[in-house]
């Protein structure tokens, strides 16, 4: 659905080059090594099934592995998959997941990929570096007390957006692996870069077994990323495969002349919609949540009240005057923030989702660190322990303000009372996304359909939490 066929009243990864791949990788987008379903859950599932336990209430908490089963060893191995890749969604299925939320970027040529960042130097060797980059040593680091501690050291990349489907094509070779620590594993092959393409993917997903039966969770961040992935749905009929999770700013509205307004997605199509509330498209403002919208061109607008677009949204999927055919299947909250705010947003969200008899399921979100900094006495290849200190960072990409065509990697730390209470909220939720990545490399144990369909009440021990995240 292309945007001049809509009116909007509002505007609102891996897998890449290089030589010396390490003999400790393996191929990330090859067939399943049927030796390793040992090792896996035996629970006897359908694609309908898993969509069932994701959407319709009453069933129970489910999970949702973010990025796949990523950074995490295969069973008897040290091999480890790369986060978005083939892989990580084959071992996801394979210990029972019922779905997996892919991250999307596009590309100058409006190809749609598998990637977390702005750029691709976390995970592949397409890094602007010979593909050398570890984040661990040429990363910005951030921490939450103290402001930027250390530059990036001068390392910068294109960013994906202006970068085209051919030249990524040809410079794809490997993906960088990580342990469940963050610290680099390998270069892992990868042989076809097809294997990064959303299409190529959710079509592979059709007829492939070692993935057909996981339900695709799509995270929808803008305008465009929805354009292009509602084509690409309605052209390979996947309408019964995916769940697109919009971000708040990237559902298409209808206003009219006495202010409601409509989810302007075409009556005739199908499909199941999450919608997503997250810290870096929200605020709280006096006591008003409000999100942050830009105009079909990417442009910032203005912050408004989520009230006026939550409200209209779910009323066209319930009881308003809009009849669709899709489904409004639940919010996610990513929570962030601590105590009275947190709670504000959460009751605010919790409202609108109530008003309208169509309540959906409760999403939450836990993510896992992806670097581990522990042991720090005297300084080594990651820099001093003063600059980069003992703690649990989430990685990302950042644009260069002095050139707004490239970015770096920043490593960030969180107040351990904002990550306590994210994880709080979570374990509360019907549906749950979640990091696979476990400190220490320990597997959670899903084999029966209770315990998959049921969640883990006794997520703070699965996850070994020691007070600090």
């Amino acid at each position: 659905m292309k945007k001049n066929q809509r009116k909007i009243i509002f505007g609102l990864a891996a897998l890449l080059s290089g030589p010396g791949l390490s003999t400790a990788a393996l191929a990330q987008d090859q067939a399943w090594d049927a030796s390793y379903n040992k090792a896996c859950t035996a629970v006897q599932t359908s694609l309908v099934e898993n969509m069932r336990q994701i959407t319709a209430d009453g069933l129970g908490r489910v999970s949702i592995a973010h990025r796949g089963a990523y950074s995490q060893p295969l069973p008897g191995t040290t091999l480890y998959p790369a986060e978005n890749t083939i892989l990580a969604f084959q071992y996801a299925q394979c210990q029972g997941f019922a779905g997996v939320e892919v991250d999307l970027k596009m590309t100058a040529d409006s190809v749609l990929i598998l990637g977390h960042d702005t750029n691709f130097m976390r995970f592949t060797n397409y890094d602007f570096n010979g593909g050398n980059f570890n984040p661990e040593v040429g990363a910005e680091i951030r921490t939450f007390d103290h402001g930027i501690t250390r530059p990036p050291s001068g390392n910068k990349s294109a960013l994906i957006a202006n970068m085209s489907w051919p030249d990524i094509a040809a410079n794809t070779q490997f993906v960088k692996t990580y342990d469940e620590k963050g610290q680099k594993r390998a270069n892992a092959a990868v042989t076809s870069p097809s294997s990064m393409k959303l299409e190529d993917v959710l079509v592979r997903a059709k007829t492939d077994p070692t993935i057909n039966k996981v339900v695709w969770i799509l995270d929808i961040q803008t305008h465009q990323q929805f354009d292009e992935v509602y084509d690409i749905v309605q052209r390979n009929n996947l309408w019964d495969r995916v769940i697109f999770k919009m971000w708040m700013n990237a559902v298409p509205l209808i206003g009219d002349v006495a202010g409601n307004y409509y989810v302007a997605i075409p009556p005739q199509s199908r499909g199941h919609y999450v919608f997503s509330v997250s810290p870096i498209n929200s605020r709280m403002n006096g006591g008003v949540l409000e999100t942050k919208y830009y105009d079909d061109d990417a442009h910032f607008e203005a912050w408004m009240n989520n009230a006026s677009l939550m409200s209209g949204a779910i009323k066209a999927f319930a009881n308003g005057s809009l009849s669709n055919p899709y489904a409004f299947d639940g919010v996610e909250l990513f929570v962030t923030g601590s105590g009275g705010e947190l709670n504000t947003a959460i009751t605010f969200v919790q409202q609108i989702v109530n008003t309208y008899n169509a309540p959906g399921r409760e999403w939450g979100v836990i993510r896992i660190a992806d670097y581990v900094r522990e042991n720090c006495s005297t300084p080594g290849p990651a820099g001093d322990c003063t600059s980069f200190p003992n703690g649990d960072y989430f990685g990302n990409a950042q644009v260069d303000p002095a050139d707004a065509t490239k970015s770096y990697v920043r490593l960030y730390s969180l107040p351990a009372s904002d990550l306590v209470n994210r994880r709080q909220y979570a374990e509360t939720r019907e549906v749950e996304t979640e990091d696979v990545r476990w400190p220490g490399g320990r597997l959670r144990e899903i084999n029966s359909p209770n315990q998959r369909t049921t969640f883990i009440s006794s997520i703070g021990t699965i996850f070994e939490y020691n007070g600090n995240n």
